[in-house]
């Protein structure tokens, strides 16, 4: 079953987190705030996922979107997490008259250590591609519940879609183009397309 948990924070930001299974605590959990990379992600989020998801942002020179106060525009951000093949980190900002996609790739393993920036781009969106995104993102379905699924390998899918008075995360586990996260695959291939498929050169899973 998807989990789906929600939270406000300080400034009134509204937290809204759909996962894949109960987002129980471990038992020797350390504290919220005990790890540097806690500031990437709520504390509703364990802190194994917590640490694991954030060591790639921080080695990425990624900015928390969960704690930037109230922006003016639309952030997201599409984290992917392959065991065995490059992280990458595609991050879109907009606001009323632009749009802008950037792109980061390291040298490490998404199931292992990030390693290093080993390529980072960015471009302006045309007035079409934004509104393409935006459409998808408005009409995508891309909170449809799915069964619990774990795996030792596979890939982490992780999106984040930050406004002015929300923070939403979804967290999905290589999810198949044709089970019930398809809609949520297909809008993170479109980033991926958005910032060049030459960035990937390996497997989609």
């Amino acid at each position: 079953m998807t989990d789906t948990a929600k939270a406000d924070v300080a400034d009134g930001t509204k937290v809204k987190l759909v996962l894949e299974g109960p987002q129980r605590p471990w038992p020797n959990d350390p504290p919220y705030g005990a790890n540097p990379t806690d500031a990437f992600f709520p504390p509703e989020l364990k802190a194994f996922t917590r640490q694991w998801y954030g060591k790639h942002l921080a080695a990425m020179c990624e900015p928390s979107l969960w704690r930037i106060p109230s922006p003016h525009s639309t952030i997201l951000r599409f984290l992917w997490l392959r065991t065995f093949h490059n992280p990458i980190a595609i991050r879109i900002e907009s606001t009323a008259t632009t749009a802008r996609v950037v792109a980061t790739r390291l040298d490490g393993a998404g199931g292992y250590e990030p390693g290093r920036v080993d390529a980072r781009r960015e471009r302006d969106l045309g007035q079409s591609e934004w509104e393409a995104l935006r459409h998808a993102l408005q009409e995508g379905n891309l909170e449809a519940p799915v069964p619990e699924q774990f795996g030792t390998d596979g890939a982490r899918w992780v999106l984040e879609i930050r406004t002015k008075d929300t923070y939403e995360l979804i967290d999905r586990w290589t999810p198949s183009a044709n089970g019930p996260a398809a809609a949520f695959r297909r809008f993170c291939e479109l980033l991926l397309d958005l910032a060049g498929r030459d960035l990937i050169r390996d497997d989609v899973y």
